[in-house]
């Protein structure tokens, strides 16, 4: 039984297209707090992440505590760092106020904030949620160095907050092993935890016959029409272009297929679709309320969710992949990414190891071969895997350990949704602190920061 009145601070840094916040964390958050844990929300945002009502109402629902703040975004770098030194004052404050025993950065920034701010709350826990591996993802999709000062700093605050942290939360089991081939023995195997992103099963469901036929009449889509959807951004870690090409590949087989996008990225969308010479009438490119979004899951026979398989991208847990799979919807990934290597097979769908012209031809023959006739034995498998993996129960189950473990001193052992089983070689070449062992540059970084941001 947990003791009552724990009070845990939630850290977050979003950007103004991120609203993760209100869609993923505040409902995990809200169950969290069912279970005795007092929650408050301090969150860093520019831009329309400063204007959303929503998120306010949203956690007053729940009975959180939310307080934002703006982020200054110019001159970028000296920015970010007096945003550090800003930011960690306001935690302080805000743990003071709220009487706060552990404290939960999400991911770097947040990290290097609280690592600041522990010097003046000394007696606050903190439980660190890496959520990937930002820096990595900086160097692949944003142009970074790796030998840069910036990405060279962002992996001297990931490996210190990892030291200092009472427990530690991974999205993925790989992540779980990287992290500790870089950290080394100061990272103990019991604090970590691997916690997916997680849903509610009741919000996304298959729902019932009659809702999605509803759902395709509105699309305009015939009952044993194959219907494809997407639903997310299309920056080039989503592989936007290889989206269409395997839906041009479908409808080169059934003229009578269609693709819903669900997306902020309207104009690209439908300039890649152009692109690829897809005709406007084949499919529907849009923005839909978040509430309707399962039904427009459900209704579909295929979820596509394709990412670049980089170095960082073994750290993620696609919230499509929680969703798709809860709406008994079949889906098509790429190896490679998070675990999905471990958590699906032919059973949910297709599973790429590769993204050429031949692999994207033989998975639309898989899809219309193999899974339309076979929709509803899929669409149950699918919803016993989203189940499995992905129930926002078994997600907030893992946050309740992870706060347990920073705030006792009794051993406990690496806690999953399923068992631990890869052991991986996971750092990228030439990585400081590569393959578990300490280095005396990240440390020297690491030591920078502290003594240059001092409160």
């Amino acid at each position: 039984m947990r003791s009552q009145g724990k009070s845990a601070a939630f850290i977050t840094w979003d950007g103004p297209q991120q609203n993760y916040l209100e869609s993923l964390y505040l409902p995990i958050l809200g169950r969290v707090a069912e279970r005795g844990i007092n929650f408050s929300v301090l969150q860093f945002a520019w831009g329309e992440g400063l204007r959303r009502v929503s998120t306010v109402r949203s956690a007053a629902q729940l009975g959180i505590a939310y307080e934002v703040h703006k982020i200054f975004r110019r001159p970028l770098r000296p920015a970010t760092l007096a945003m550090i030194l800003i930011g960690a004052t306001r935690i302080v404050a805000h743990a003071r106020t709220h009487r706060t025993e552990v404290l939960i950065p999400r991911s770097i920034i947040p990290g290097a904030m609280t690592l600041l701010a522990h010097q003046h709350l000394p007696e606050v826990r903190i439980v660190y949620d890496s959520d990937g591996f930002v820096a990595d993802e900086r160097v692949e999709f944003d142009g970074w160095s790796e030998r840069g000062l910036s990405y060279r700093l962002f992996r001297g605050v990931e490996a210190q907050i990892c030291r200092v942290a009472d427990s530690v939360m991974t999205r993925s089991e790989m992540a779980a092993h990287i992290l500790r081939r870089r950290v080394g023995n100061e990272l103990d195997p019991g604090d970590i935890y691997i916690v997916p992103n997680g849903k509610e099963p009741s919000l996304f469901s298959p729902g019932t016959k009659e809702s999605r036929s509803q759902v395709r009449r509105e699309l305009g889509v015939g009952e044993g029409a194959p219907l494809l959807l997407y639903a997310g951004s299309l920056g080039e870690r989503y592989l936007p272009e290889h989206l269409f090409r395997f839906y041009a590949e479908v409808r080169r087989r059934r003229a009578d297929s269609f693709l819903v996008v669900l997306t902020g990225h309207q104009e690209l969308a439908r300039k890649i679709a152009k692109k690829v010479g897809l005709p406007s009438s084949a499919l529907a490119i849009q923005r839909v309320p978040p509430e309707t979004v399962p039904s427009y899951l459900a209704a579909a026979d295929l979820g596509i969710s394709l990412r670049k398989e980089t170095f960082s991208q073994q750290g993620v847990a696609p919230i499509k992949h929680a969703e798709y799979l809860l709406c008994g919807l079949p889906i098509i990934v790429t190896s490679g990414v998070g675990d999905v290597d471990r958590q699906l097979t032919r059973a949910e769908g297709i599973v790429l190891t590769d993204v050429d012209n031949r692999a994207l031809k033989e998975a639309a023959d898989q899809f219309l071969e193999r899974i339309l006739p076979n929709r509803e034995s899929f669409r149950r498998r699918c919803r016993q895997t989203g189940l499995r993996y992905f129930d926002l129960e078994n997600t907030a189950r893992g946050y309740c350990d992870a706060i347990e473990r920073a705030r006792e001193d009794s051993p406990m052992s690496l806690i999953n949704s399923y068992p631990m089983a890869v052991e991986v070689e996971g750092v990228r070449e030439g990585d400081p602190g590569a393959k578990g062992r300490y280095n005396p540059a990240e440390a020297a970084i690491s030591r920078y920061i502290l003594n240059t941001f001092r409160l």
